[in-house]
Formats: structure tokens, sequence, C-alpha cells
């Protein structure tokens, strides 16, 4: 038996077999992760906050619903109409990107002082790739 951790806590691992030993010190590891640096959410699993607003969220659904009714009666213009939706939605979702990295490029020069640092350069050319 193996024990690894502070003196307040220890984790026993079994170490009678390879597969076991390898299991009880991923766990550990995970465990010493957890507690030393936190919790995060998957990044993937959350929607972007300051992007998304309620219009987008409906006009998503829309665009679900669509695509549904294509997939079941596979009907052109169902498909015409589901492309039409999906075009709008990229839209506008691009429109509300440009807008938060615009308003974010204004806080920048503000605190800034309009002085074209290193820092204000590298946003512009994020804003400019954006576009």
């Amino acid at each position: 038996m193996i024990q690894i951790g502070p003196s307040a806590r220890f984790t026993q691992i079994d170490d009678s077999t390879p597969t076991k030993l390898y299991d009880g010190l991923v766990k550990s590891i995970h465990e010493a992760a957890e507690e030393s640096l936190g919790e995060l959410d998957n990044g993937r699993n959350k929607e972007s906050l300051y992007r998304w607003n309620d219009s987008i969220k409906e006009s998503i659904e829309e665009k679900k619903r669509a695509y549904n009714k294509w997939l079941t009666t596979e009907d052109s213009e169902d498909r015409k109409y589901y492309t039409r939706i999906n075009r709008e939605v990229k839209k506008e979702i691009i429109k509300r990107k440009n807008e938060f990295w615009g308003a974010k490029c204004e806080e920048v020069d503000q605190y800034l002082g309009s002085s074209r640092s290193r820092e204000s350069w590298r946003l512009e050319e994020l804003e400019n790739q954006r576009e």
C-alpha cells in the first residue's frame, strides 16, 4: 500500500497490480490538481456569454427546428429555408462578435490613453482579422 498526500490527508493507493497502481496515481494527481488549482468548466460546453444574447439563442433554436424539418421531409424548399436561416444566424453572431471586440478595443484605448503601445496594436490586429 502506498500513501500519498499531505500529513492532514492521505490517499491510499492499491499497488497489487500495475493497473490499480496507475489508476490510484492518476486519481491522486487529479485530486491534488483540483485542490490546488480549482475546477474549471469545459469552455466548449459553455456559450460565449459576451457574444450571445436572447435573439441569437432564439435564432439558433429556429435554425435547429428548420434543420430537423429538412431532415425529416428531405424537401428542397425546407433545405433552402434552413440554409437561409443558417446564413442569417452566422451573420448575427459575427456582428455581435465585432461589436464586442470594438468595445474591447475602445476600452483598451481609454485605458492606455490612446497611446499606440504593443498591447493596443495586438487587439487592433485581432479585430481586423475578425472583420
